[in-house]
């Protein structure tokens, strides 16, 4: 199991935003605003640079 924080996510997220990844799903939770799943393909035309990250148990 990766330990991330959220400051990371969002930093994860603004870089995509930055330079658009080929996608990228975001969902925040309601209540706190801080991303609960992820899900980027940061190239198409490459092979498995898939990612998708599930986030929760925020301490």
């Amino acid at each position: 199991m990766l330990e991330r924080t959220v400051d990371e996510f969002f930093g994860f997220i603004q870089t995509g935003l930055d330079d658009p990844y080929e996608k990228m799903d975001v969902a925040y939770d309601d209540q706190l605003g801080f991303p609960v799943s992820l899900d980027v393909d940061q190239s198409a035309g490459l092979a498995d640079d898939e990612v998708v990250y599930s986030i929760g148990s925020f301490q």
